[in-house]
């Protein structure tokens, strides 16, 4: 046990229902699909909280992030680290203190009165998961989020994650759901896409292997000096790149609308031309690419080190996303109701 699991513990007993980030989701009692349920007007309207208490830094959600400022809804913010995170300015209290005392703030706050509402949220969750699982299945792994939930779930449940910034740690607290036992670890903020390898190389030396790194192909070229040696470390380290030949997060983002194609395409998209499994088969990892969700997990569950090469599509990612976040709807209307 860990502070995540007596934190979830103790909010359920209350009636609060907790809105986990991808590093620290052991617990099936965790909202994991927040994201796509609050892309549901009806939904997201209906269950505006009083108060949230925010625990460390803040989920890459947008849509999370945008729903408490037009609510309004204050913030209690508890965090080890004393730097302030609070780009929305919704913080009303800040308390810096250590995660296990977490739990004593908790068991100061009120229970809920109607249990309705933790109820709700689960219930909302469960139909989420249904969607979501369903919609993944039917998506080739050309789709990189497809790839990315394919690989993280198919990682042995004791090892260790590092999530890389961009669309990879956005893929994997959006629809790769309860993460169980793994260590999850994520470098974030303006320089989340450098050393994402280095960092995978760290925990595989601390915390030994199995580790498996999800990255994406512009932040797998910012550290590439770091397959250097790797073949002759020792480490399992399983690494899967999403190879959309440059930015593709940026065709999630309103420049891929208002920017001409052509500008687009140099500044934002940045197509590298990369061989990936000429990189990796250089450095003497075992390299290969992934067709389909069979070669995916196959590679997940395999001993490292290794680089397992997905290509995808940007605009089959964005297209890809909009499918998800329409099925989660579709059955949250079915099962759930406003």
């Amino acid at each position: 046990r860990g502070a995540p699991d007596d934190v979830v513990a103790v909010a359920t007993e209350r009636g609060w229902p907790v809105l986990a980030e991808s590093r620290s989701r052991r617990s099936d009692a965790v909202v994991t699909h927040f994201d796509s349920l609050l892309r549901v007007p009806e939904f997201a309207d209906a269950r505006v909280p009083d108060l949230v208490v925010r625990i460390g830094e803040p989920p890459a959600s947008k849509t999370l992030a945008q729903w408490l400022v037009r609510h309004e809804v204050p913030q209690i913010h508890v965090s080890c680290d004393a730097r302030v995170y609070d780009a929305d300015h919704r913080v009303a209290t800040r308390i810096v203190t250590s995660p296990i005392d977490v739990v004593d703030l908790f068991e100061s706050l009120p229970n809920v009165a109607d249990s309705s509402w933790l109820r709700s949220w689960s219930s909302a969750e469960s139909a989420a998961r249904v969607a979501v699982r369903r919609c993944l299945e039917a998506m080739p792994v050309s789709v990189g989020v497809a790839a990315v939930v394919d690989f993280v779930s198919a990682l042995p449940p004791t090892g260790s994650l590092v999530v890389s910034s961009s669309m990879p740690i956005r893929d994997v607290e959006w629809f790769a759901g309860v993460l169980g036992d793994r260590f999850v670890a994520a470098n974030r903020g303006a320089n989340g896409i450098d050393g994402v390898l280095a960092t995978g190389i760290g925990v595989a030396v601390d915390r030994g292997g199995p580790v498996g790194v999800v990255v994406g192909d512009v932040a797998l070229l910012h550290d590439s000096s770091s397959l250097a040696g790797l073949a002759a470390r020792g480490l399992d380290i399983r690494i899967l790149v999403v190879d959309n030949d440059g930015g593709g997060i940026f065709h999630h983002l309103p420049q891929a609308t208002t920017v001409d194609a052509d500008v687009f395409e140099k500044i934002y998209g940045t197509p590298h031309g990369t061989d990936f499994v000429a990189l990796g088969s250089a450095h003497g990892l075992t390299t290969l690419v992934a067709d389909d969700h069979d070669e995916v997990r196959r590679a997940a569950a395999t001993a490292g080190p290794s680089l397992t090469v997905v290509r995808t599509d940007r605009h089959g990612d964005v297209a890809g996303h909009r499918r998800l976040h329409a099925a989660v709807a579709e059955e949250l209307g079915r099962a759930v109701g406003p």
